[in-house]
């Protein structure tokens, strides 16, 4: 009988306190959103692509142990124009640059299927193109 009474208390005492368990998950999950800073306080780098273009990243989430940073990609020249072309969060999303002739070629390689023997790896391509003479026309900072 006394055993009962025991099991009994406990079984109460999670009844009652089972909406703070559900109340701490809904905060844990929501705190772990996308927390991501587009600005450009944290620079990471930046790559020459042509005559006086030039491949820059910011970091605007930086990693923890379970995840990889992420940064934002521009393409610029510094004086005219400031191209954002999207986030890269390696190896899972990769941009790379090519100058051929006026144009700008953006790939975009974004991983679909990922494989823990790191044999089988698929992956989505998106190819843009941006004519350098029209960024400068425009001239927009992004």
């Amino acid at each position: 009988m006394r055993i009962w009474v025991v099991d009994l208390k406990i079984y109460t005492i999670m009844k009652k306190n089972i909406k703070y368990l559900g109340f701490g998950f809904v905060i844990v999950f929501c705190s772990c959103g996308e927390n991501i800073d587009y600005s450009k306080d944290d620079h990471f780098s930046t790559e020459a692509i042509g005559d006086n273009l030039y491949r820059e990243e910011y970091v605007i989430y930086a990693g923890n142990a379970t995840t990889t940073s992420v940064n934002s990609v521009y393409i610029t020249d510094s004086i005219h124009f400031r191209k954002f072309i999207g986030k890269e969060d390696f190896p899972y999303k990769i941009i790379t640059v090519k100058k051929i002739g006026d144009v700008l070629h953006v790939q975009k390689k974004e991983e679909k299927f990922f494989s823990l023997n790191l044999v089988e790896i698929s992956y989505d391509t998106v190819v843009q193109e941006y004519n350098i003479n029209e960024l400068i026309k425009e001239g927009k900072f992004e």
